[in-house]
């Protein structure tokens, strides 16, 4: 389903890749954006276990 939050993150994507490729040039831009995603990838999983470890502290906070 189409919503307006993920058209303006798409819109946002492609303007800051457009203004990454204009600044670094395409082949550093490329990196660049790849570095990037990279990044996020790697935080977001590791927020992910931040998460699950914090959510099994609560649930053994409510057994006691």
């Amino acid at each position: 389903m189409v919503k307006p939050r993920n058209i303006l993150s798409s819109v946002i994507s492609v303007t800051l890749v457009g203004w990454i490729f204009d600044c670094f040039g395409y082949q550093l831009g490329v990196l660049v954006c790849l570095s990037v995603a990279l990044v996020l990838w790697i935080v977001s999983g590791g927020l992910g276990k931040v998460a699950k470890v914090m959510s099994a502290t609560a649930e053994q906070l409510q057994k006691k």
